[in-house]
């Protein structure tokens, strides 16, 4: 095979195996935020979780960040548009493509500093009971762990080598 052939194969497995992986975090965040929602997490169930005076405080915090959360989740939704637009686009044009995902990452990284910011400027606002709280409303958050136990699960040393 020439290597113009051999290019053309390489983009479109990468391209396949960045599609696939852009869909596998987006199933992945849709169960988060709908788990999120289920167990009282998110938005709509982080007030419920603090104190009254913490409960307060988040839903004032939240009204006032909320316009700007829309926008950004807005330009999430049209950078995945124009993402599918430069996937579907006849000729396809990778250059476009890569484009357009660039856009979509910025979008996703934009809403995730929204997203902190806001939880930053709550945690300094409420009782340190409150920011407990929010400590295990995180995920993958929550009390300290024992990192040596982590490291040997049943207290005998690290685990016997794989063959």
């Amino acid at each position: 095979m020439n290597k113009t052939r051999w290019l053309s194969i390489a983009l479109f497995v990468s391209v396949a195996l960045n599609l696939a992986l852009a869909g596998a975090l987006a199933a992945q965040a849709w169960r988060m935020r709908e788990g999120m929602r289920m167990e009282g997490r998110g938005p709509e169930g982080l007030a419920r979780q603090l104190s009254p005076t913490g409960a307060e405080k988040a839903r004032t915090l939240m009204r006032s960040r909320r316009p700007e959360a829309m926008e950004l989740f807005t330009a999430i939704r049209e950078a995945r548009g124009d993402a599918q637009a430069a996937l579907i686009a006849k000729p396809f044009d990778a250059a476009r493509l890569a484009r357009a995902m660039d856009q979509l990452r910025v979008a996703n990284k934009s809403l995730q500093k929204h997203i902190q910011v806001g939880f930053i400027d709550l945690a300094g606002q409420v009782s340190h009971d409150d920011r407990e709280k929010l400590s295990r409303l995180m995920p993958g958050m929550g009390p300290p762990r024992d990192r040596e136990r982590d490291r040997h699960p049943r207290g005998d040393g690290p685990p016997p080598p794989m063959r």
